[in-house]
């Protein structure tokens, strides 16, 4: 058994006092000893409570310091990232068992802590709601023990008929009161919001506003539903994220979250911020624009509200496919043979004279020497297909690291594709991705900036994405990140003759590209 580092809650104020706050892993690891001791130990359901919310700010504020060290990493977690993410979710799950102690003393009629049932019941579920979200902040399919504890949680405060009771909480972001329902639904809502296309500033945004959000909501026998949808079911005797394709569920356990009300409030700020409202004035936050804040409603009123539309797989055969990884490398591939590097011009620069000097030929003549040894690649196994993009997967220690965002070049039958990864999650010790794809079927190239005085700059390895004129999708270059810039003009080379180009638009940044529109400079 942990022992205590207080014996009452007026010691623990005074150790919180003494505790190295400023410095976050030795306060971090003295804050997870104290939970898993409170969790454990035969201190009285009162000064534990109280204890408890004594430490709580502090243990938040720790949590979100640590937050930095694993969260939005590339999958998989490298060892310390690993450390830490596990840190930190025992640290949540065990100040949930150290309040569901309390909260077992306060149903057996603790007449001291008895009238705190629904504040106990709601610190539990948050606390197992932080634990969710941090599986979701390191792309980690949530294990169904915390979704069987969580469960077990809402079907005790259902039979104590505390789910709306209203309970203070200070650490929410906005308003002051929030109940046991609303939590749980927080936590349902939250899993149902494909947090696997999120990154991490997007995801934290969502978890903030579903403070409020999920208080608009409510969990019953039959809940309303948008016209001609049905609403997000769960089943209390098999715990789950909600379900949103498939047959409806049946039986006395099944409940239903109210996803009417929930499209209400959706609809109204999407109509607001159409007739340009702001973010921050309809309490939706300055950490986004007024474009991606609506772009984030829709894909929450679309996964929320409007689910069950996806469409079916195009492909369910599995076979494997190479992809490519890295600009440099996506470039070597996709010249097929096909492309001839940009002449060298004559006469020796100051690199090329530093070259000469210290190894005896220039940079280019070693690039020729090694120009035949392609990168390596990684073969995927292709889950599903459709025209938009690839479901892909593979071992999650048999290759690089994957981000959100991250540049694929996959080949397929004859041809390559682009894409992005816009869905990462690991599970299994599989790796799973959800690739869309770019517009335009790539094509080697190679830029450098014109408005440079040097007269051997060098030439960075590029792709090209010719026009989609079906789509309505302009030629675009991928570029690593950092070379966009508003007007920067540019020399680029296509694999055949030189063009110079002016930089316009920047139409996505990625991990590690950027994808650019331009135009051609008439000279």
């Amino acid at each position: 058994m942990n022992s205590l580092p207080f014996t009452d809650a007026r010691s623990a104020k005074d150790w919180l006092i003494l505790l190295p706050l400023i410095n976050t892993p030795v306060a971090h690891a003295e804050l997870s000893h104290a939970m898993r001791a409170l969790a454990t130990s035969d201190l009285s359901a009162l000064e534990s409570l109280k204890a408890l919310e004594l430490l709580r700010e502090s243990v938040h504020d720790v949590q979100f310091a640590l937050l930095a060290e694993y969260a939005a990493k590339p999958l998989p977690l490298n060892t310390h990232e690993q450390a830490q993410w596990l840190a930190a979710c025992d640290m949540w799950e065990s100040m949930a068992d150290a309040y569901a102690r309390c909260w077992e003393a306060a149903v057996i009629k603790d007449a001291v802590v008895h009238e705190f049932l629904a504040l106990l019941a709601q610190r539990t579920l948050r606390c197992l709601g932080f634990v969710i979200r941090g599986f979701y902040t390191v792309g980690q399919k949530v294990p169904d023990v915390i979704w069987q504890k969580t469960f077990a949680c809402y079907r005790l405060a259902e039979e104590q008929h505390i789910c709306e009771q209203k309970v203070k909480d200070s650490l929410l972001h906005a308003g002051e009161t929030t109940t046991t329902q609303a939590v749980f639904i927080h936590a349902l809502l939250l899993s149902a919001a494909n947090p696997g296309q999120h990154t991490l500033k997007r995801l934290l945004w969502i978890d903030q506003r579903l403070e409020l959000l999920a208080l608009r909501s409510s969990i019953a026998l039959a809940a309303p539903a948008v016209p001609g949808k049905t609403a997000l079911q769960i089943d209390l005797n098999h715990p789950a994220p909600p379900q949103r394709m498939g047959a409806p569920l049946q039986g006395a356990s099944v409940r239903e979250i109210d996803t009417l009300a929930l499209a209400q409030v959706l609809s109204k700020r999407i109509k607001q911020l159409r007739q340009g409202e702001m973010p921050e004035e309809l309490g939706l936050g300055k950490e986004f624009g007024l474009q991606v804040t609506m772009d984030l409603l829709l894909d929450l009123y679309r996964f929320w509200c409007d689910h069950g539309t996806e469409r079916a797989p195009r492909e369910a055969t599995a076979r494997t496919v190479p992809v490519i990884l890295g600009l440099h490398a996506q470039h070597r591939y996709v010249m097929d043979g096909q492309y001839q590097a940009p002449p060298h011009e004559a006469g020796f620069g100051s690199r090329d004279l530093l070259d000469l000097h210290l190894f005896g030929d220039v940079a280019s003549t070693r690039q020729a020497a090694a120009v035949h040894a392609l990168p390596p690649i990684e073969l995927w196994e292709v889950i599903n297909e459709t025209a938009q993009g690839l479901r892909l997967s593979r071992r999650a220690q048999q290759g690089e690291r994957i981000s959100l965002n991250q540049l694929m070049v996959v080949k397929t039958s004859s041809r390559y594709l682009a894409g992005a990864v816009r869905w990462l999650e690991e599970s299994d010790g599989q790796l799973h991705v959800g690739m869309v794809l770019l517009p335009g079927l790539p094509k080697s190239a190679a830029i450098r900036p014109s408005e440079t005085t040097r007269s051997d700059a060098t030439y960075t390895d590029v792709v090209l994405l010719p026009a989609m004129v079906a789509l309505k999708a302009p030629t675009s270059l991928l570029l690593p990140i950092g070379w966009f810039r508003m007007g920067r003009q540019c020399e680029l080379w296509n694999g055949t003759s030189m063009i110079k180009i002016k930089l316009l638009t920047l139409l996505e940044r990625g991990s590690d590209f950027e994808r650019v529109y331009f135009t051609e400079l008439i000279l």
